[in-house]
């Protein structure tokens, strides 16, 4: 019997690499999703970060330089556990730091106006001011606390929720 010699592949050696190319395939685009997604994450966490870092800078200085401490939105001067803080400016003005509502999100604000924390990100828990004034008229440490949160439980998705504590002391100084 002559057999022929024929060009070409068999049905199941293209079949073979048909899956094989699909394989890979899922492979490399389920890897780019992945960094695609953590990318998110990463970037996400590193704005709670600055943001947050960014309000406690600003209210540490302030508090460090400030001439005096002066009652606060409840009345309170020095106390552990106030949700707002007073302080007399070098220029003799006043400023208090609170939680401030604005459409959905709470924000860290003064008086003045200004919010230390951007808009899309949540202050979840504080701010908490701790003050203890030593009885030796030493100047008074304070304790600010606060947790910030970009993304809302419930509407976004889990891994796009990033939630941060944030926690410092300051003495002011002596004057």
């Amino acid at each position: 019997m002559v057999m022929k010699h024929q060009d070409g592949y068999t049905l199941i050696e293209l079949i073979v690499v048909v899956a094989i190319t699909i394989l890979l395939l899922v492979t490399v685009i389920s890897m780019f999703y992945t960094a695609f997604v953590s990318g998110g994450k990463t970037t996400a966490t590193e704005a709670v970060k600055e943001a947050g870092q960014y309000a406690m800078s600003q209210m540490e200085f302030f508090i460090e330089n400030a001439h005096r401490l002066v009652p606060n939105a409840d009345a309170t001067t020095c106390a552990v556990g106030m949700s707002s803080l007073g302080l007399q400016n070098q220029d003799l003005g006043t400023t208090i730091f609170q939680s401030e509502t604005v459409g959905n999100d709470v924000r860290l604000a003064s008086n003045s106006g200004t919010y230390l924390t951007p808009s899309g990100m949540s202050v979840t828990s504080g701010p908490t001011f701790s003050c203890t004034q030593p009885a030796d008229s030493s100047p008074a440490t304070i304790t600010i606390s606060f947790t910030l949160q970009k993304g809302v439980v419930g509407v976004d998705k889990a891994r796009d929720i990033v939630t941060i504590p944030f926690q410092s002391q300051v003495t002011l100084r002596n004057y």
